[in-house]
């Protein structure tokens, strides 16, 4: 359990631990689209 940075009262999640999970979102996100696009480049080569 973080504290909100905005209020001394504990909550669920703390504006870090949603920072560190959007950025691991983000980066999965990035991962994901960079993962399709060398499959696809493989593709195209082995069409060629």
């Amino acid at each position: 359990m973080g504290k909100d940075l905005l209020s001394s009262n504990p909550c669920t999640i703390s504006w870090g631990e949603a920072y560190w999970i959007v950025s691991n979102a983000i980066i999965s996100i990035i991962n994901i689209i960079n993962i399709i696009n060398i499959v696809s480049i493989v593709n195209v080569i082995r069409i060629v």
